[in-house]
């Protein structure tokens, strides 16, 4: 086992800082990595192992990923899991994507939930995307 010197152990705080640091920008660049394995793994219909690797940058932050997790486990999957790709779909939400949004407001109109659906529907609209926009604007039905 390696020991440091003793007055580098002196500074633990230091050294906790700089691999806090790098285990940081590791993991954001392992989160891309991960995110792009799992595109490349949905586009090939192998949503078990797309979901490993979407999990991995999901769990990290990655909102692309989030939405990507959310879509697979709602759409994709069988049974589909609408628990776990709510979660998810919120998550990017509170990452201000606004992708995200619009598919949780999707969501709710597949399980007829219509109060939910304008709920998140409207939150999409305020948030700038535009599926949501043109959809408030060609709905009469949808309440204000």
């Amino acid at each position: 086992m390696r020991r440091f010197p003793g007055s580098l152990l002196a500074c633990g705080a230091c050294w906790s800082a700089v691999a806090m640091k790098r285990s940081s920008s590791m993991d954001l660049h392992s989160a891309e990595q991960a995110y792009l394995q799992g595109v490349a793994l949905e586009e090939a219909a192998e949503y078990e192992n797309a979901i490993k690797f979407y999990e991995f940058a999901a769990r990290r932050g990655h909102d692309g990923a989030q939405l990507n997790l959310g879509n697979i486990l709602d759409d994709k999957v069988e049974p589909p899991r609408p628990a776990e790709a709510r979660k998810w779909y919120k998550l990017a939400v509170a990452k201000d994507y606004s992708p995200a949004a619009w598919n949780l407001a999707l969501h709710y109109k597949k399980y007829g939930q219509k109060a939910l659906y304008e709920r998140w529907l409207r939150k999409a609209a305020l948030m700038g995307d535009e599926d949501a926009i043109e959809a408030l604007e060609g709905d009469p039905n949808v309440q204000s």
